[in-house]
């Protein structure tokens, strides 16, 4: 009778850790789902600026700039779909997805914390991905 109890705990404790990783996983991909609709057009971004991304979908487009930081919010958050071309020197890319290819014209320039579905093309020297 002792064991049987025992197993019924088991399998009670059992199905409720299986229960809390099926609800923590559907509410964590519902707070981080990233909408078709919320997708926008990059900033325009200058010489000697640090910009700060939103957690959204973004449509690529060139970037022209020298002594550059673009931050996002997270691979998971902050999407940049279709090819992605920097042209510039000095730039340093961190913390979102490039869905596409990145394509990288310039020196020193650096990838870091990204995920990319594609490629990435580069000219130039001491770049870094």
């Amino acid at each position: 009778m002792k064991n049987q109890n025992r197993s019924r705990i088991m399998k009670l404790i059992f199905l409720g850790i299986v229960f809390i990783a099926l609800v923590g996983c559907a509410s964590m991909e519902a707070m981080f789902d990233v909408k078709e609709e919320s997708r926008k057009s990059l900033p325009q971004i200058g010489n000697n600026t640090t910009v700060e991304l939103d957690g959204v979908v973004y449509t690529a487009s060139d970037v022209r700039a020298n002594k550059v930081t673009i931050m996002g919010k997270g691979v998971v958050l902050t999407v940049i779909r279709g090819d992605w071309r920097i042209v510039g020197n000095n730039v340093t890319v961190s913390k979102l997805t490039i869905e596409g290819n990145a394509i990288l014209e310039g020196n020193n320039i650096v990838l870091e914390g990204l995920r990319i579905t594609g490629s990435v093309q580069s000219t130039g020297q001491n770049n870094s991905w």
